[in-house]
């Protein structure tokens, strides 16, 4: 989810507590108030440790800050 500015995601690499990681080709334009794709986590009964976000935010001359959040569901 993004909210106050757009932002151009590049791609996520999603980090799991037994060493293993996912990256996934976003290549996205996500703007304020939208969200991205579902996007599958490879596995089952996987535990997220990290989830590492390749993006420009779409702030330049236009103050403040981009807000990303990762929301989940099983």
């Amino acid at each position: 989810e993004v909210r106050n500015h757009a932002v151009d995601f590049r791609r996520v690499t999603i980090h799991f507590a037994n060493g293993d990681d996912q990256t996934v080709e976003l290549r996205a334009t996500i703007p304020a108030g939208g969200e991205s794709r579902v996007i599958d986590i490879d596995g089952a009964n996987r535990v997220i440790r990290e989830v590492e976000f390749w993006y420009d935010a779409k702030t330049l001359g236009r103050g403040g800050r981009a807000l990303v959040r990762v929301l989940g569901r099983h």
